[in-house]
Order: C-alpha cells, then sequence, then structure tokens
C-alpha cells in the first residue's frame, strides 16, 4: 500500500508492506520518504525497468537501500530492504501489483 500527503515539507510517501521473513500477517512494515510526483514516477519507471529488462537495480529510498530484482521463472519481483542499522527484510510484488500500487 502506498500513502501519500501534502505536508510542510512536501509530499511525504509512505511504502507498507509485510515483510516476508515474519509469518504473523499483522506485522506490517513501512518505507517513507519525501519527493515530488515526478520522483515517485522515476520511482516507479525504476520497479518497471527491473520486469521489462530483467534487471537487478539498487537505489535509495528515505533512509533504506532498495535491491529489486525478478525472482525465478515466476515473474514475481523481489524486493529486498536494507534500513541504515543493517536489518533486512524483504517482499514480493508481481507486475499488475506495481502497477495498482503506483495507481497505473
Amino acid at each position: 500500500m502506498l500513502f501519500y500527503q501534502n505536508s510542510e515539507n512536501g509530499w511525504q510517501y509512505i511504502l507498507f508492506y509485510f515483510d516476508e521473513n515474519i509469518a504473523k500477517l499483522e506485522y506490517m512494515k513501512n518505507i517513507p520518504f519525501f519527493g515530488t510526483p515526478e520522483d515517485l514516477a522515476k520511482v516507479y519507471g525504476i520497479f518497471m525497468d527491473v520486469f521489462e529488462k530483467d534487471d537487478i537495480r539498487t537505489f535509495g529510498l528515505g533512509k533504506v537501500e532498495l535491491r529489486i530484482s525478478l525472482s525465478g521463472e515466476s515473474k514475481e519481483m523481489l524486493i529486498s530492504v536494507k534500513n541504515e542499522d543493517g536489518e533486512e527484510s524483504y517482499f514480493n510484488l508481481t507486475r499488475r501489483q506495481v502497477d495498482m500500487l503506483f495507481g497505473n
């Protein structure tokens, strides 16, 4: 789920996800970041590049580092999240879920 609001510091986006390492569905993590709608479109473009080029991309988003790749034959995207403390988590998305997440 992607939440966004216009704040005094500009657009604030919060990407919520379930960590696949944790079995409890009620345990949700988030990635907060500030940007413009154009910045959000660039992030969407990075996600789509992974699908279209079967690429691996690593980039910073807010205070975390994301590593995005396709996971095997399923063509699901594997998103690894590494926070400032070195803690890692991950989640999967399909192409359709990425489109829905970014409103496309």
